[in-house]
Parts: C-alpha cells; sequence; structure tokens
C-alpha cells in the first residue's frame, strides 16, 4: 500500500474545509455530540493541531513543547473569528505542515504524546484528525461524510495495524478512534484508544483495550 505523502494532505485539507464551509451558519456554540466541546472548540482544536506538529517536527523535538497554542486566529480587520475565518486558516495550517514535511529528511523523528513519530506518522496523524473532526461536525447537523475509500485505507493502516481487516475501511477508522461500536469481538474502544505513530516496524503486536 503507498505511503501517505504531503500532496494527500494538501487534497484532505481541501476537501475538508470545503465540506465544513458547507455547514449551517447558526449552531457552532452547540455541543457536539460524544465530545466535551462546542462545533466552534472542535473546529479550533482541529485548526491548532497542525501548528503542533509542524512545530514538532521542525524543531525535531523530543519532549513536549514549553508552549501551548490557543485561539489566535483574528480576522482581517482585528475582529474575533468566526468558522469561516478559522476554516480559511485551518486549510492554510495543513498546507503548512505539508510542506514542513515535505521538507523534512528521510529518517527524522519528532516527540508526539503517542510516540516518536516519523514523517509518515505525522502525515497519518493529521489526517486522521482532519477525516475524524470533520464527520464529528457533519453528524452533529445530522449529515454524514464520505471520504476518499484509499485514503482512509492508508491512514488505518498506517495508524492503526490492530484495526480488523474485515470491515469497512471508514467504519474501522472510526472505530480505532473510539467512535463506533463493531461487532463482536471488536466492541468499542474506550478514551484511552491511540495511534502507532512511530514507525511501524516497532509496533509491539498489542491491541487497544476495550470499554
Amino acid at each position: 500500500m503507498d505511503e501517505l505523502s504531503p500532496a494527500d494532505l494538501r487534497r484532505l485539507a481541501d476537501l475538508c474545509a470545503g465540506e465544513l464551509k458547507s455547514l449551517p451558519a447558526g449552531g457552532w456554540d452547540e455541543p457536539v455530540p460524544g465530545l466535551d466541546w462546542s462545533a466552534l472548540e472542535t473546529l479550533e482544536h482541529l485548526t491548532r493541531v497542525p501548528l503542533h506538529y509542524a512545530s514538532s517536527l521542525a524543531t525535531r523535538a523530543t519532549s513536549p513543547t514549553l508552549f501551548r497554542i490557543g485561539s489566535l486566529i483574528e480576522r482581517s480587520d482585528g475582529s474575533l473569528a468566526g468558522p469561516t475565518s478559522t476554516i480559511a486558516a485551518l486549510r492554510a495550517f495543513y498546507f503548512i505542515l505539508a510542506d514542513v514535511v515535505a521538507a523534512t529528511p528521510p529518517g527524522t523523528r519528532a516527540h508526539h504524546v503517542a510516540g516518536m513519530a516519523d514523517r509518515s506518522g505525522f502525515i497519518a496523524m493529521a489526517c486522521d484528525e482532519l477525516l475524524i473532526h470533520t464527520d464529528d461536525l457533519l453528524r452533529s447537523t445530522g449529515s454524514r461524510f464520505r471520504p476518499p475509500g484509499d485514503l482512509v485505507a492508508r491512514v488505518l493502516a498506517r495508524l492503526f495495524p490492530w484495526a480488523p481487516a474485515d470491515i469497512d475501511p471508514w467504519r474501522a477508522l472510526r472505530w480505532a478512534n473510539g467512535r463506533e461500536e463493531l461487532p463482536p469481538p471488536h466492541g468499542r474502544l474506550g478514551p484511552n484508544w491511540s495511534w502507532q505513530c512511530a514507525p511501524l516496524e516497532e509496533w509491539d503486536g498489542t491491541s487497544p483495550s476495550l470499554t
């Protein structure tokens, strides 16, 4: 299976930004089912992710950063950002991460709470964040996200080698992120699900626990 690339991340950022732009103008202060965040807080989280990843990878971090990236987005006139401005920033920041990954030498590792990730790990985690949280936001309005199956399958294979192979990849990816219950023996994962963001050859062969 082909490895995920910076071009895949740009492609997905474009797709997800377009999907998020289609959400209704109201309701951004409403909670997202299954999360502790409102829709706008979820969007802001999704926008911060690529800045954290790019910072860690660019500096070859070996431990957590000593700073926190908060809600930095403003409109061009200096007023507080709403969803439209934040979605524009989201797309730009994932493109920045794609460029950082592209400029990073092969074999580079950097800190993430789930492990010392390599370039493919950072791309896969960024794609997973986009896929799952775009779906969270669409589902909160009664819609469904239909992402490209080839990309979903590659994210699943890179980050979740323990995921069931006999299930539709999109359902399996949602299960691996604790979003969906699958038939026995898979069940539903608890909130402590994680990623294999370090190289796959370092996976110890274990599977996450069920609730």
